[in-house]
């Protein structure tokens, strides 16, 4: 007993408050291991979440905002600005999504519209269908295609001229997968675009500063591009469970200049991106986010 001094009674203390925490933390109601990742699906008080790595993949509320669009998607946001101006100028849109999360962007798709998702994870697939969880598949006014696979091979086996908007999206854990943003990926998904088509790059990311290097990547195929950091604000944070999202959209330049004058901004220079070579380290924050 004499041996049990306050340095170890201090460290015993702080084992038993771990272990308490841990002990008392709320066990996912899902967790997938894949060769992708782990993916979990966890509950708060009037919501579910999916989690992969550090990152919230996507979040529905199941009270009354049941419907609404939440997270990176809300209708404030870069995503609701580009479908309400695709909606305006198309009464029957076909829209493809690389990356299906939650399917949160179903929850646009009108009853004249074609949604199409592209997913490598089968059990990301499983888990947006299984209602007990998320319900914007299931709920959308017109049901959306899922696609199983990696999109840039998916891609190549869509008709051309497919899609108003091909909605980049995929998300590795934390981070966006490089091979989805070279000259020949976007080359790609140029070819699935209509014209006056345009493409959205989803890069919201803690340790890289992507814009520059997928607008320079862009340009080199005669592409313009503008970007847009959205900050939502206090009530649509809290409410919609919305945080800060980087997007950028690229496309003909008579296509992409009215989101220019609607306040979106070109980004400065950026190293070139291709499957040989992608200089990831020179678009590294000197801060993350």
């Amino acid at each position: 007993i004499a041996a049990f001094t306050p340095r170890l009674l201090a460290g015993a203390t702080l084992v038993v408050l771990a272990l308490a925490i841990v002990s008392t933390a709320a066990s996912p109601l899902v967790r997938v291991r894949t060769f992708f990742g782990v993916v979990e699906v966890r509950g708060e008080p009037g919501l579910h979440l999916e989690v992969s790595g550090t990152t919230i993949h996507g979040v529905q509320f199941t009270d009354e905002r049941r419907s609404e669009p939440t997270a990176y998607y809300v209708q404030s946001g870069p995503v609701g600005e580009v479908l309400r101006d695709l909606h305006v100028r198309r009464d029957a849109a076909s829209v493809g999504v690389v990356g299906l999360g939650v399917g949160t962007i179903a929850a646009y798709a009108r009853p004249a519209d074609h949604m199409t998702f592209f997913e490598i994870d089968q059990a990301v697939i499983d888990i947006a269908r299984d209602a007990r969880w998320f319900s914007y598949l299931a709920d959308a006014a017109s049901q959306p295609l899922v696609v199983l696979g990696d999109a840039r091979l998916s891609l190549r086996e869509v008709p051309p001229s497919s899609f108003d908007v091909l909605i980049l999206d995929a998300f590795t854990s934390d981070s966006v997968p490089a091979h989805l943003l070279t000259r020949e990926a976007i080359a790609t998904y140029l070819r699935a675009l209509r014209p006056g088509g345009i493409l959205l790059f989803h890069l919201s990311n803690r340790y890289y500063d992507l814009s520059p290097a997928v607008a320079s990547t862009a340009a080199t195929l005669g592409l313009d591009a503008v970007g847009r950091n959205y900050v939502p604000t206090p009530d649509v944070a809290e409410r919609l469970r919305a945080g800060p999202t980087v997007m950028l959209i690229a496309g003909a330049a008579a296509d992409v200049e009215r989101f220019r004058a609607a306040g979106w901004t070109r980004p400065g220079p950026g190293p070139v991106l291709s499957d040989d070579y992608s200089d990831l380290i020179r678009t590294l924050r000197l801060t993350s986010l």
